[in-house]
């Protein structure tokens, strides 16, 4: 999960198609550092979409692109000339 305040590294930070813009940890000059450090373990996960940021829940529903990408449905209905 990542925030303005607050970052996890994942095993999946050191790929570059799992990388999020708005993530300190995976820009900026953070990311040099972040490298060494140790990547959490959850138990329990939760899905950001990569466009709003925001939590993927039965209030806020995935939807998945024929390309096989995930955002939040609310994001890709105001995307302009989205659906809707």
């Amino acid at each position: 999960r990542c925030s303005r305040d607050e970052a996890e590294i994942s095993p999946f930070c050191s790929l570059p198609e799992h990388q999020a813009p708005s993530c300190p940890v995976c820009c900026g000059p953070i990311r040099g550092l972040a490298t060494r450090l140790p990547s959490c373990q959850r138990s329990r996960s939760a899905v950001t979409c990569r466009l709003s940021g925001t939590l993927l829940d039965e209030d806020n529903p995935p939807l998945v692109l024929p390309s096989g990408h995930v955002y939040a449905e609310a994001a890709v209905l105001r995307l302009p000339g989205g659906p809707g």
